[in-house]
């Protein structure tokens, strides 16, 4: 639905070289610096296929190996190439647990770039979480009280936890439900108090 963006991806072919560069540029400083609005998001990246410069708001970098490493989701070239091609694979319900070049945890997600209609796709955009600020977020959820307030995907399995009492949960493989860990911690005369809230984007829930 981002008209800037559709108009970008459907008319850059007919760009030249100094073209591309300026309306690539155009593009990325009409966004807000959501790592500045989100303490959740450390950056979103827009990646046009094929093209020659790639947006990493509210930068443009060169979609060659020397502007990929600046990337903070790249910790190398190699990896990076390896990165997208998951990603890509995965589809726009993917999610790729990773580490960035400071060492920094975090949550990988993909939304496929879409323009001229749903079977013409044009690149992606990846959007880069905190793990830290998501982990501070579930720990605050719980307060004081003894608990465990987990981010789960629209199948309830765990995307990451925070129990009061063992700490992280990091369900790197997405196997492990709330519920079956629920069951597995608690007994079954334990009384428990289950509040879940739901967010119609993507179905996740806390």
């Amino acid at each position: 639905n981002d008209t800037k963006l559709k108009q970008y991806m459907e008319n850059r072919s007919e760009f030249n070289r100094a073209e591309n560069y300026y309306k690539t540029y155009e593009l990325a400083n009409s966004y807000p610096d959501y790592a500045l609005l989100n303490r959740f998001v450390n950056s979103i990246s827009i990646l046009p296929e094929g093209n020659d410069y790639i947006i990493c708001i509210p930068q443009v970098i060169p979609s060659s190996l020397r502007g990929i490493s600046t990337l903070s989701m790249a910790v190398s070239g190699e990896y990076y190439d390896a990165l997208l091609e998951k990603l890509y694979e995965m589809g726009p319900t993917g999610l790729v647990y990773s580490t960035n070049k400071n060492g920094a945890d975090n949550f990988l997600i993909l939304q496929a770039l879409h323009f001229g209609g749903e079977e013409k796709k044009g690149g992606m955009v990846v959007i880069e979480l905190d793990k830290t600020q998501i982990k501070n977020l579930l720990k605050s959820a719980l307060g004081e009280d003894q608990g465990t307030a987990f981010l789960t995907d629209k199948n309830g399995n765990i995307l990451y936890g925070y129990d009061q009492e063992l700490g992280v949960i990091d369900n790197a493989h997405g196997t492990l439900t709330w519920e079956t860990y629920v069951n597995e911690r608690e007994k079954d005369d334990t009384r428990l108090i289950i509040k879940q809230l739901y967010t119609e984007y993507n179905g996740w829930s806390i």
